[in-house]
């Protein structure tokens, strides 16, 4: 855990170390990150059934039978869903976990040094 020794004031920033040499692995893993947590993990192709669209309707609070999300899949999209827990929603822990991420795809030119945004 970090401690701050210099003037303290009511900021609410932090600082953090990261040592990096840009590398494909670390696009692949931003990507990959991007993805999953900004897009969800549920999705719909237009191969879905009429039990998952509903499915997937229903838990969204878009109705039993979503016109959109149908004509959406008719069009080829694919539909992502998910859900914000608000308590992990802050950008100390998007950022620590992509740089976690990040570190674990490309240990050789990624290093999450001075990561803890908790003090």
């Amino acid at each position: 855990m970090k401690f701050r020794s210099d003037f303290v004031t009511n900021s609410s920033s932090s600082s953090f170390v990261l040592a990096r040499k840009p590398s494909k692995k670390q696009k692949a893993a931003i990507l990959k990150f991007v993805e999953e947590y900004l897009l969800g993990d549920e999705e719909l192709t237009p191969e879905s059934s009429d039990e998952e669209i509903k499915k997937f309707c229903e838990w969204h609070n878009l109705g039993e039978d979503n016109e959109d999300v149908r004509k959406f899949l008719r069009n080829g999209f694919t539909v992502m869903g998910g859900r914000v827990d608000y308590d992990d929603n802050d950008p100390y822990h998007f950022l620590r976990s992509l740089w976690l991420k990040l570190e674990k795809a490309d240990p050789k030119n990624f290093v999450a040094y001075d990561v803890d945004l908790n003090y």
